[in-house]
């Protein structure tokens, strides 16, 4: 029998900050924004809009509305300007 307990949470945790594990990259919300970012200005909104997230770890309790709230906070800091 292998027990799992809060690393089952922590292995997420590296999906926003890689550091944690070591690696030198930017978070899952880092790269989902710029590489909406770099698509064509009038796709952006669309794209916003319209993220799937499918795999087993977006099953994550909080997942997606972590994602949410992190995309919307990048959009504040780099967009609206605060």
């Amino acid at each position: 029998i292998i027990r799992v307990g809060r690393e089952r949470f922590e292995a997420a945790t590296v999906l926003w900050q890689p550091s944690k594990a070591g690696i030198s990259a930017y978070g899952i919300d880092q790269w989902l924004f710029d590489g909406i970012w770099k698509c064509d200005i009038d796709l952006r909104p669309e794209l916003f809009k319209h993220i799937v997230l499918s795999g087993g770890t977006t099953m994550l309790p909080g997942f997606s509305s972590r994602l949410s709230k992190d995309l919307k906070e990048i959009w504040l800091e780099r967009v609206a300007k605060g």
